[in-house]
């Protein structure tokens, strides 16, 4: 994703941000709270985040530095305060337990192996708060056709693609300790994306 940075964007903006924004509504951060997205990806969704959270503690985080960079320069363009911004991978987040109100990523689990999808949602669960909201985006396999193409693609350039392949993320969810709460499909220029909106099970936490 270092190489892809520069490239990202426009993907970004073609296939991904009527998803993004569907996941932004389900958010709804309240402005005072703590809010985290992993994978910040350019930054548009933690603008949105931040814009909505000037009375509270808004954080991004991705693994790669040209990210993040991006992510820098897009503030800075629109003369808008820089939220925290931390380099670290998702399946490590160096924050405490039951610290945010909101964990959002986006097109992040999708390029994870089964292993890490787990690992992942673990360390989400770990630092929402037991009243906090989770919101994910994937690519879906809502979509046959999709699918058998995009697996062509994926066999021939998974580099290119940057890894994602379409998953049934819900199916993952309550194994991680979350119970599902909405599920949204939306699809842009025939690319199938999944809206997810989950929060903590009460019983595996007093379990």
């Amino acid at each position: 994703y270092a190489r892809l940075a520069p490239l990202y964007g426009f993907w970004e903006r073609w296939a991904e941000g009527k998803a993004r924004r569907s996941a932004l509504e389900l958010a709804g951060a309240p402005n005072g709270g703590r809010v985290l997205e992993i994978a910040v990806g350019p930054g548009s969704a933690l603008e949105q985040l931040a814009r909505g959270n000037p009375a509270g503690f808004t954080i991004g985080a991705d693994l790669t530095s040209a990210m993040l960079q991006r992510t820098r320069r897009l503030f800075r363009r629109r003369s808008l305060p820089l939220p925290a911004l931390c380099q670290c991978d998702g399946r490590f987040l160096p924050f405490r337990d039951t610290s945010f109100d909101v964990v959002f990523s986006s097109y992040l689990l999708d390029l994870l192996s089964v292993s890490d999808i787990a690992r992942t949602l673990q360390e989400m669960r770990r630092v929402m708060k037991p009243s906090g909201r989770l919101v994910l985006v994937n690519l879906s396999l809502a979509n046959p056709w999709f699918n058998r193409l995009w697996g062509v693609l994926y066999f021939i350039l998974p580099t290119l693609l940057g890894g994602c392949r379409p998953i049934r993320l819900a199916s993952y969810l309550p194994e991680a300790g979350f119970a599902v709460e909405e599920v949204r499909r939306v699809t842009e220029w025939g690319i199938p994306s999944e809206v997810i909106l989950a929060r903590r099970i009460r019983s595996r936490e007093q379990g």
